[in-house]
């Protein structure tokens, strides 16, 4: 069963509704309106096993920037 997301027109409200049948009209969470915009969202494509652990402090996209938590310049991955 998919998971869409959707907009009401009605009162702004966003949000993902679970849709059982194809025939099914979905209606607002909210309002209970069925004046629904379908949102086109993105999907989670990761599967398998991790290829990198957490981001480290100095993970700062530069190395010669410190961040605080990091030693110093050049260090970043060294922790």
């Amino acid at each position: 069963m998919p998971i869409f997301e959707y907009t009401c027109l009605d009162c702004g409200n966003t949000s993902e509704i679970l849709v059982a049948r194809q025939d099914e009209i979905p209606e607002c969470r909210s309002c209970r309106s069925t004046n629904l915009k379908k949102n086109i969202s993105a999907h989670s494509s990761l599967s398998g096993k991790q290829l990198f652990g957490p981001a480290s402090p100095c993970d700062s996209g530069c190395c010669n920037t410190p961040t605080p938590g990091c030693p110093g310049p050049n260090t970043c991955g060294n922790m």
